[in-house]
């Protein structure tokens, strides 16, 4: 019931939000990203560094500068994240084949203890399939899918959960007129092999999408040509800040004003990322420079260099 109410509370401020025509205030700025912080002066504030004219990631701070996070490149290609845990680190390697990512190596130490992950990702033609030594029999563990701009379209995963049961989810993209990522659908089902059954869960369906500003830049268009393939493939590295929700939509040439999703099963909204019109600093060249993420809260800024 609590959780329900939460829901509740969350669509009904939504439904009474209107959009507001104030335009964004404006201010003089350059245009090569430098730095974006988040929760800004706050205990969890973390602030992430870029290199190459904002094109590549750099680092992850926390609130006294201690780096969290560190992005290793060999040219264009991104190589390795090393990862600080409270225990550890988590060191991801990654493989190429040209701009192409075949194989990911994660190593997780604990405790001086090390533990290593494989994963394989097979290209053809439009899809990338993900193989594992634990792969599902004559099934793989995940299967993207491309469109001919070289972005997503489908998102297909098996899990096995018992001797004749697999946890199956399949994500859908749409894209609208101008090319930006618009719209997903989430539905998942329990597959079984012995019968070739896919037994859909409604509680398991979501629906969500993005919406952007007019006359806002996106400060992260520029990641998306070495960062677009590893963010996908493996998302919890980034999984931080303004990236908690809806990292796609942020490699758009547009910034993003809100990301929602909705449980179809209860008919819930819940909407992330929404940065008011009045709330959000613009330099002149479309930049944002600060804002807040949902009502007034979680501030952010970005800085630039000319």
């Amino acid at each position: 019931m609590r959780k329900l109410s939460t829901f509740l509370l969350i669509f009904t401020l939504l439904a009474c939000y209107k959009a507001d025509d104030d335009n964004p205030f404006l201010v003089e700025g350059g245009n090569i990203l430098l730095e974006y912080s988040h929760n800004v002066n706050s205990l969890s504030e973390t602030r992430h560094t870029f290199t190459d004219g904002g094109r590549k990631f750099d680092k992850v701070l926390n609130q006294i500068d201690e780096v969290l996070k560190e992005f290793i490149y060999q040219g264009d290609n991104l190589t390795e994240i090393i990862v600080q845990e409270d225990e550890g680190t988590d060191h991801y390697f990654y493989t190429y084949s040209g701009n192409d990512i075949t194989n990911v190596t994660v190593e997780e130490t604990r405790n001086d203890v090390t533990e290593t992950r494989n994963t394989d990702y097979i290209h053809d033609n439009n899809t990338i399939t993900v193989v594992t030594p634990d792969d599902p029999p004559n099934l793989f563990r995940q299967r993207f899918a491309f469109n001919a701009s070289g972005k997503v379209t489908q998102v297909e995963s098996y899990l096995q959960t018992g001797s004749d049961s697999y946890e199956y989810f399949d994500l859908d993209y749409e894209y609208n007129d101008a090319g930006l990522v618009s719209r997903y659908e989430l539905r998942g089902a329990t597959y079984r092999p012995s019968d070739g059954q896919y037994l859909y869960d409604v509680r398991r369906w979501t629906v969500g999408g993005w919406d952007y500003f007019d006359d806002v830049v996106s400060p992260f268009k520029n990641l998306a040509a070495s960062a677009y393939q590893v963010m996908l493939l493996t998302p919890e590295v980034f999984y931080d800040g303004i990236f908690e929700n809806g990292s796609l939509g942020l490699l758009e040439d547009k910034f993003v004003t809100h990301f929602s999703i909705v449980n179809v099963d209860l008919n819930a909204f819940v909407q992330y990322q929404l940065i008011r019109p009045k709330n959000i600093v613009k330099q002149t060249n479309g930049l944002p420079r600060s804002g807040h993420v949902m009502f007034g809260f979680r501030p952010f800024e970005f800085t630039y260099a000319e």
